[in-house]
């Protein structure tokens, strides 16, 4: 029911006004106040969409919703997953709204362990009589896994622009494990984050023409079907896809529509201050072309 409600207000939003749509989200918060599973997703739902916002105002003004939503989940769910995880998206609105100090108050107070009991889960189906299952969980948690690991070595990337050995090194080492496991298909949204990351890393550091390369790198991924967009496994994460089923709200579904996030793509190159220096070149001008190009897809789809 989450999921139905999600797809509905995700798709509403990308056809009808947005004060309309957030007043209907409203209502609905208001209705299920007490079920912080739908509280989470709402506040998600707000973060995704914000930027729809018409001014700066208005967007900050959803995020500080959504944040209220991801305290009353961390105070009130029993679910220790759900609280933490709305820990976290707490600390994320806290930085887009530019309040970093509240942040490092907020996660130093918790206390941070990595604990990884799916080798003993996976134990324990293999020895009732499930390989299967063993191998779906730990398939699951190595291709998380792997996404932290990006996740952790973008900001190291970017801390390290103005280090040019460092740079290059984190940038060889990105590259390696995105084609090690293939994530141009396999996941071609944080390929394209890696993209954008690294076409700033080094035009900060002088180089136009292989941030030009990186630049048509993402021109390329956000071409690409949008069907390849949605969470999925491949040949070698053959058990995923029936795991992100069943166990993620959203299933496989992304958080946007398709019009809404092709917008983002154009315009994370096109409004993108860092990039302005790219102005002049043909290349650039091109990769915007293709960009609009993908945009217009989408709207038509």
């Amino acid at each position: 029911d989450i999921h139905r409600m999600y797809r509905t207000l995700s798709q509403d939003f990308s056809e009808k006004p947005f004060e309309e749509v957030v007043r209907n989200c409203r209502d609905l918060t208001k209705k299920y106040f007490s079920c912080t599973p739908v509280l989470f997703q709402m506040g998600i739902l707000y973060l995704n969409h914000c930027g729809l916002a018409g001014t700066k105002e208005q967007t900050a003004a959803l995020i500080e919703e959504a944040m209220a939503l991801f305290e009353r989940v961390k105070e009130e769910s029993g679910d220790i997953g759900l609280a933490s995880q709305a820990v976290n998206m707490e600390a994320l609105c806290l930085l887009q709204l530019g309040r970093p100090q509240e942040v490092l108050e907020l996660l130093n107070a918790c206390e941070i362990t990595r604990l990884t009991p799916e080798p003993l889960l996976a134990r324990a189906w293999q020895m009732v009589g499930n390989p299967n299952e063993a191998k779906s969980i730990l398939q699951a948690s190595i291709y998380h896994t792997l996404l932290e690991l990006l996740n952790l070595m973008l900001p190291y990337q970017e801390l390290c622009a103005d280090h040019k050995t460092a740079y290059e090194e984190t940038y060889r080492r990105i590259e390696a494990i995105s084609h090690i496991f293939q994530l141009d298909s396999l996941h071609p949204g944080i390929r394209m984050n890696i993209c954008l990351s690294s076409t700033r890393g080094f035009l900060h550091q002088g180089d136009p023409e292989t941030a030009l390369d990186i630049l048509e790198k993402y021109a390329a991924l956000a071409a690409c079907d949008f069907a390849q967009m949605r969470l999925h496994g491949d040949t070698y994460f053959d058990l995923l896809d029936d795991w992100l089923e069943k166990n993620l709200v959203l299933g496989r579904d992304l958080p946007r529509e398709e019009s809404v996030i092709r917008s983002s793509m154009l315009q994370a190159v096109a409004d993108d201050p860092d990039f302005s220096q790219l102005l002049d070149h043909d290349r650039f001008r091109m990769i915007l072309h293709k960009l609009k190009a993908a945009q217009d897809s989408g709207r038509q789809n």
